[in-house]
């Protein structure tokens, strides 16, 4: 935020305020954080930020047309600007549900959905987390920081993250524990600190990439990778295809033999047996370029799609 030079305003209402705790909590923040504002009801919504009482009664409170009136209530267009609106439980139907809408200076407005899992708190803690995310990304761009790359099967299906999150939470782990949904992932090729200059020649060899049918990954073991404190969900049968396509990827830095699995967890204490899993199908039709900051968090750059499979 302080090499933009943007200065950040937000409006929370299921969050709380969290969000603005845990940038406030951060060193420096005085540099780049202006305000927020808590509109927890819907008078507040109306009150504070304009929001129209025909949206609320139409919209409703969590939807994304709430959300952006939300962000646009906040004026401030030279700032960097999000709000975030949901149920975070733990009564109702639709728990879970959130939208958050943002928007960087001289961009356009976006908004997400996102259907969480969890306690109340951990549900919060979720948001918050997502929001940190995409304040990272969009201050990130261009990526003028270090980064590492991968080559990766990227799991950025809905229903495919809730299959990964129901068996991890089947093993017993908590939501706390768990991987953030979007950093689920099959590292093909891992390439270690890139440059943004070297990204060019990175997309070349993807473009290179030649006579990949698609393909079905079955995902069937969970388990624990001790040295690497890790938690993985991992495929007995590696199909022909992905064998052909690590083949064809950069290895610069891949010393072992190469394993397909997802790891659902990090820093993972609990000692558990290797176990079979009910069956995770995983339909393959792409591959990715991905960039990775610090291992906090992971960013496509680029997509590929295979060729149809017979």
């Amino acid at each position: 935020m302080i090499h933009k030079k943007w200065q950040v305003a937000l409006a929370e209402s299921c969050t709380g305020g969290g969000l603005a705790s845990t940038l406030t909590s951060l060193s420096g923040s005085s540099k780049w954080f202006n305000f927020g504002l808590v509109t927890y009801s819907n008078e507040a919504k109306i009150q504070y930020l304009n929001v129209s009482d025909e949206l609320l009664k139409n919209e409703g409170a969590v939807s994304q047309a709430c959300a952006l009136a939300m962000l646009q209530g906040l004026g401030h267009e030279n700032f960097f600007r999000l709000a975030i609106t949901g149920f975070a439980g733990p009564e109702g139907d639709d728990v879970g549900e959130v939208y958050m809408a943002w928007q960087a200076p001289d961009h356009a407005l976006a908004c997400q959905v996102f259907h969480l899992k969890g306690s109340r708190r951990q549900i919060i803690s979720q948001v918050i987390y997502q929001s940190l995310r995409q304040m990272a990304i969009s201050s990130l761009y261009p990526f003028n920081v270090e980064f590492n790359c991968f080559f990766a099967l990227y799991l950025d299906d809905a229903s495919l993250q809730q299959q990964c999150l129901k068996t991890a939470l089947e093993l017993g782990l908590s939501v706390d524990e768990l991987e953030p949904f979007n950093n689920l992932h099959v590292t093909l090729a891992y390439l270690g600190h890139q440059t943004t200059a070297q990204l060019k020649s990175l997309k070349q060899k993807g473009d290179d990439i030649q006579n990949i049918a698609a393909f079905d990954l079955i995902l069937d073991v969970c388990e624990q990778w001790r040295r690497a404190h890790c938690l993985v969900l991992k495929a007995q049968v590696v199909p022909k295809s992905l064998e052909a396509l690590v083949k064809q990827l950069p290895q610069a830095q891949d010393t072992h033999k190469f394993v397909p699995h997802v790891t659902i967890a990090k820093r993972q204490t609990l000692q558990m047996a290797k176990q079979n899993i009910e069956k995770i199908h995983i339909p393959v039709k792409s591959f990715s370029l991905m960039l990775s900051f610090h291992g906090i968090f992971y960013l496509e750059y680029y997509r590929w799609n295979l060729n149809k499979g017979e």
